[in-house]
């Protein structure tokens, strides 16, 4: 996301339900720092989050927000699987992606 979109602000919302809340608050914490993932063998200053002002949102199955989310991975699960019908959709959402699932 730093190449692609540098100028963006990013805010992570997640679906609150006990297991991903502790998860991603787990690896939140592991990827804002830079020395604990140099214990784990990842040497790469670009991992790490630099500029996080805020926690990860956590959000109840009604957020508007999960639900684009979750419409977008529908497509993208659909067009890695070779579904053809989402080809229409994928192609709208690839320009908006960090990366391109093909290279």
């Amino acid at each position: 996301m730093r190449q692609r979109f540098p100028t963006e602000v990013l805010q992570i919302v997640a679906e609150d339900s006990p297991i991903v809340k502790k998860r991603i608050s787990d690896n939140h914490a592991l990827f804002s720092d830079s020395a604990a993932l140099q214990k784990i063998g990842i040497d790469r200053p670009d991992t790490a989050y630099r500029h996080v002002k805020n926690d990860v949102l956590f959000s109840g199955k009604r957020s508007r927000a999960l639900q684009v989310a979750d419409v977008c991975a529908f497509f993208l699960r659909a067009q890695l699987a070779g579904m053809k019908k989402v080809d229409e959709y994928y192609s709208k959402l690839s320009p908006m992606m960090a990366f391109d699932l093909y290279g």
